[in-house]
């Protein structure tokens, strides 16, 4: 997706693109829902678009930003029927409750329930991830539902979707030699790749956890 407004869905099957969607803004991030049936586009006027994969309607409204640029959009599950997160330039991270699959390609009257907002930097958000981590090590955990966020403070966070509260503020890690552009997650969820404007390596980040809490290390570059 980008600042065409177009939308292109691909299968990594054959390398062709099956569809390509008109979006009637610039596109600033997607991502597929958790259960792959939709995918959600973001644009720079704050406003969500659902489209879905089997089926060439056009895009629904979802959800919005009052007057912001949303900056990144991630989905995952948790909770009753997953979660929608999404970022913006006025610092804040929104979980808003992901629409059952029967919703997500039409407009109720009313956007989806807001479950928590996050708040924990101080500068515009550039990155929301989920955390996927193996079922054994996620039993562990006292906080289930967790997503790593970045910003152009130069901090990575890990925090709960139910609360919008991080996991443990003192695990935050400060890149204080440049603003976080992106960030990689493996699929099992044991480390996480940073990537800092201005510089040409990446930060890897251990995902652990103490005493039930996840937590953020910094492993080296």
């Amino acid at each position: 997706a980008g600042d065409d407004k177009m939308v292109k869905l691909w299968s990594t099957d054959s390398w062709t693109c099956a569809r390509t969607v008109s979006m009637p803004k610039k596109v600033s991030a997607a991502a597929f829902t958790h259960d792959s049936k939709h995918y959600f586009c973001a644009d720079k006027f704050g406003e969500v678009h659902s489209c879905a994969v089997d089926d060439s309607a056009d895009p629904v409204l979802v959800l919005g930003h009052c007057s912001t640029i949303i900056t990144d959009l991630e989905c995952m599950a948790g909770g009753k029927t997953g979660y929608v997160l999404t970022g913006d330039r006025e610092n804040k991270i929104r979980v808003s409750v992901m629409p059952k699959p029967e919703d997500r390609m039409r407009f109720p009257g009313s956007a989806p329930e807001i479950q928590s907002f996050c708040y924990a930097h101080t500068a515009h958000v550039s990155c929301v991830r989920k955390v996927v981590q193996k079922p054994k090590v996620m039993e562990e955990w006292t906080t289930k539902d967790t997503f790593i966020s970045a910003s152009a403070d130069s901090y990575l966070r890990m925090c709960d979707a139910a609360s919008g509260k991080e996991t443990d503020p003192g695990a935050a890690i400060a890149f204080n030699n440049g603003t976080i552009v992106d960030v990689a997650t493996r699929y099992e969820g044991s480390h996480v790749a940073v990537a800092l404007e201005g510089r040409d390596t990446l930060g890897v980040v251990h995902l652990t956890q103490f005493r039930g809490v996840p937590k953020l290390f910094l492993v080296g570059w």
